[in-house]
């Protein structure tokens, strides 16, 4: 893969067998200008990044990055999740405590989990240091091995297991440094 627009450009072009003068008349600008992006002068501007892909019958994100979408499958699959504003409280000592607060912030996260909300521990608990973010969803898959929020004798508590006293899963913790 060429490292940069300017060989991108280049070597795409003599590809298709266009002269700088032949892809300069596609793009509507004059052949130096080919010379310049070619030579690393300088870099095409947006405007003309869509003539010059069009013109060489390429994708303007391989020629911006040098990547072929099929290697950016992945990354566009999380960068087309929902962002979630999910609300944050102080680690509650008592279960009505936490239906009755307003949230201390919120923290947008990508996720595909709706009804996600957040506890943050204000002294080390349960192997997580203080000031961690502890985010929690109630819609889980009990078979699945994890970390549960569960309220006992109306008082939440961590545990490795699922119970009938399980309220939510662990998905995701924030350590501060």
């Amino acid at each position: 893969m060429p490292k940069n627009i300017a060989i991108r450009i280049k070597q795409r072009r003599k590809e298709v067998g266009l002269s700088q003068i032949a892809l300069a008349k596609s793009c509507g600008v004059g052949q130096p200008t080919v010379a310049n992006w070619e030579g690393g002068g300088h870099t095409p501007r947006q405007a003309s990044i869509h003539k010059i892909a069009a013109a060489l019958d390429i994708d303007e994100v391989w020629l911006l990055t040098g990547e072929h979408q099929s290697d950016r499958d992945s990354l566009n699959k999380y960068l087309m999740r929902p962002i979630r504003h999910v609300a944050v409280f102080d680690w509650p000592y008592k279960a009505n405590t936490l239906q009755r607060s307003a949230p201390k912030t919120y923290i947008a996260v990508t996720a595909l989990r709706d009804n996600m909300f957040a506890l943050q521990l204000t002294a080390d608990r349960d192997g997580f240091k203080a000031n961690t973010t502890l985010i929690f969803s109630p819609d889980y898959n009990a078979e699945e091995p994890g970390v549960f929020l569960n309220l006992v004798k109306n008082a939440y508590s961590l545990s490795p297991h699922h119970s009938e006293d399980s309220q939510a899963r662990l998905v995701y913790s924030l350590t501060p440094h």
